[in-house]
C-alpha cells in the first residue's frame, strides 16, 4: 500500500474506507447506504429504528500518521456541522482486513480538536521565530501519534452512535441489546459526557455549610463502637 496516495489512488482509498464503514454498520443491524458522491456533509446515511444518523468517513492508509482535511474558504472544516446525530468515522486502512481500526466520534468533538490544534500551530513560532501563515494554509491535520490517548475511548465505539442521542432523563429499555453491551469506563464517560471535577468542593455536593463535619464524623465513630 506504500505510496498509493502519491500514485493518485487517494480516491480509491477513500472509497474503500466508506465501504468498510458501511459494512460494519450493516453487520450490526443498521441500515446503511452510501450517499451520492460529493453530497455536502455526509458520506453514509445510517438508520436504526426511527433514528437516522449522518456519518462522515475520513480514511488514511496505515503508512501515514495523519488524517487530513481541507478547510473551506470561510475557515470551517465540516459542512452542515450538527451537534447531534452527526458522526465521523476515522479509518486506518491496513493491507489485512482483520487489522482495520475505526474511531467513531461525534463530528462536533472532532471539529473542536482540529480547530484547537490549528490555533496552537498558528500561534507557535516556526523556523527562526517566524509566525506561521494561517491565511494561506488550508490543510487541517489530526495526528494519530498526538491524539492517540484522546482517540482510544472512540476505538470501534459503534454503539455510541445511537446512545449519545439519549436524553439524560431517558433510559435504555431492558430488552435493548445496548443495555447489555459492555463498555470501558472511558467509553461510559464519553457516552454520558462526564467531565472531570476541577475542585474538591464539587464533591461535597449540598453539604450544609452550618453543619460541622467534625461533629458528624465523631457521631459516626461513636455509633460504630
Amino acid at each position: 500500500m506504500a505510496g498509493r496516495i502519491k500514485k493518485g489512488e487517494g480516491t480509491l482509498i477513500g472509497n474503500a474506507g466508506e465501504f468498510y464503514v458501511a459494512a460494519e454498520l450493516l453487520k450490526r443491524g443498521v441500515v446503511a447506504a452510501l450517499a451520492p458522491r460529493n453530497a455536502p456533509g455526509v458520506d453514509i446515511l445510517a438508520a436504526k429504528g426511527a433514528e437516522t444518523v449522518r456519518v462522515r468517513v475520513k480514511t488514511k492508509s496505515s503508512e501515514y500518521t495523519d488524517w487530513q482535511w481541507v478547510a473551506k474558504k470561510d475557515g470551517s472544516i465540516f459542512r452542515n456541522l450538527g451537534q447531534e446525530r452527526d458522526f465521523t468515522v476515522l479509518v486506518n486502512l491496513t493491507p489485512e482486513t482483520k487489522d482495520l481500526i475505526f474511531f467513531v466520534l461525534p463530528t462536533s468533538t472532532l471539529n473542536e480538536w482540529l480547530v484547537a490544534d490549528f490555533e496552537d500551530w498558528a500561534n507557535t513560532p516556526g523556523k527562526k521565530g517566524r509566525r506561521h501563515d494561517r491565511e494561506n494554509n488550508e490543510k487541517r491535520h489530526l495526528s494519530y501519534k498526538k491524539f492517540e490517548q484522546r482517540l482510544k475511548p472512540f476505538m470501534h465505539n459503534w454503539p455510541s452512535i445511537w446512545e449519545r442521542g439519549l436524553k439524560s432523563e431517558e433510559t435504555v429499555p431492558l430488552d435493548s441489546g445496548a443495555f447489555w453491551q459492555g463498555y470501558s469506563l472511558e467509553q461510559l464517560a464519553n457516552i454520558q459526557q462526564v467531565q472531570p471535577h476541577s475542585s474538591l468542593d464539587e464533591l461535597a455536593g449540598d453539604w450544609p455549610a452550618e453543619d460541622s463535619l467534625e461533629l458528624f464524623l465523631a457521631t459516626v465513630q461513636e455509633a460504630r463502637r
